[in-house]
C-alpha cells in the first residue's frame, strides 16, 4: 500500500508553484457554462402584489398603542389565509381553468407587511396568471374584512345597548315601583338583554377579530410583472462554477497522487 509523505500537502495550497492553476479555470468555466445551460430550460418566476391599505382612527380611542396597531396589522395578514377565503379563491380560480389546491395556493403565494400596507403576493411562470390570481385573492379578501368591520360596528353598537339595558335593569333593582323602565317589565328586561349578549358574541365571532378603531380602507389590484422575481439562472451559474472548482481540485490532486506513484 502507497503512503503519503509526512510533509505532504494538498496540491492546490502552495500557489506559487502550482502548475495545474489552469485546470481551476477551465473547469469553472465549464460549470458555469452547464449552469447557463440548464437555467434555459427553467422557466421564470414572477410575482403579482395586490395591496390593502389599512388606517387606524387613533383618535376614535386614544388608549391605542403602536403595539396594538402593528399587532392588529399582523393579524389582518394572518386572516388572509383563511379557509373560507382560500376556498373561494380555489373556486373562482377553478372556473378560469386555473386548477389549484390549498398546498399549491399556499406554496405559491405569501404576505408582507409594509407599515400599514398589508401586500399579497402570488408567485407564477405565467406573469398574466400571478396578477390574475393575485388580485382574485385580493378582491375576496378585501371583502371579507369588510363584512367583517361591518360585524365589529354591530358588536360595538350592541355592546352599548348592552350597557343601557344594564343600567335600566340596576336601576328597576333599585325601585320600588313596578313599572317598566326602558320600555321593558322586568322579566322581558331580562329576556333583551340575555338574547343581546347572544347577538354581541355572534358579531364579535363574524369580526374576525377585527376593532373599530382599525380598518381596511382601499386596495390596489396587481398589475401585470414585467420583470421576473429570479430566473434561477445566477444561482445555478455560480452553483456550476462551484462545482466545477470542486471538481478541479479533486482532479488535480489524482494527478499529484498519480505523479507520486509513477514516482
Amino acid at each position: 500500500m502507497t503512503s503519503l509523505p509526512s510533509d505532504y500537502c494538498p496540491t492546490f495550497l502552495p500557489i506559487k508553484n502550482f502548475s495545474h492553476w489552469w485546470i481551476i479555470a477551465l473547469s469553472m468555466i465549464c460549470g458555469a457554462i452547464i449552469g447557463f445551460t440548464i437555467s434555459q430550460f427553467i422557466p421564470p418566476v414572477f410575482e403579482a402584489v395586490f395591496k390593502l391599505s389599512t388606517n387606524v382612527d387613533f383618535n376614535k380611542d386614544p388608549d391605542i398603542t403602536e403595539l396594538m396597531m402593528d399587532n392588529s396589522i399582523l393579524h389582518i395578514g394572518e386572516l388572509a389565509f383563511q379557509p373560507v377565503v382560500l376556498a373561494q379563491v380555489i373556486a373562482e380560480e377553478k372556473v378560469r381553468g386555473i386548477n389549484l389546491t390549498v398546498d399549491d395556493f399556499i406554496g405559491r403565494s405569501s404576505v408582507e407587511r409594509r407599515a400599514t400596507t398589508t401586500l399579497l403576493k402570488v408567485r407564477w411562470n405565467d406573469p398574466e396568471i400571478a396578477s390574475q390570481i393575485a388580485n382574485t385573492w385580493g378582491i375576496i379578501f378585501f371583502k371579507s374584512l369588510q363584512d367583517a368591520y361591518a360585524q365589529t360596528i354591530i358588536a360595538e353598537d350592541l355592546s352599548k345597548y348592552q350597557s343601557t339595558l344594564e343600567n335600566c335593569l340596576l336601576v328597576t333593582r333599585e325601585s320600588s315601583t313596578s313599572k317598566p323602565y326602558c320600555g321593558f317589565e322586568i322579566d322581558k328586561l331580562n329576556d333583551e338583554i340575555a338574547e343581546n349578549a347572544n347577538r354581541i358574541a355572534q358579531a364579535k365571532n363574524l369580526s374576525l377579530g377585527l376593532y373599530p378603531e382599525l380598518y381596511v380602507s382601499a386596495y390596489q389590484l396587481s398589475d401585470i410583472p414585467g420583470v421576473p422575481l429570479f430566473y434561477n439562472r445566477g444561482f445555478l451559474i455560480i452553483a456550476g462554477a462551484f462545482i466545477g472548482f470542486l471538481t478541479a481540485l479533486l482532479l488535480t490532486e489524482l494527478i499529484f497522487f498519480r505523479k507520486f506513484e509513477i514516482s
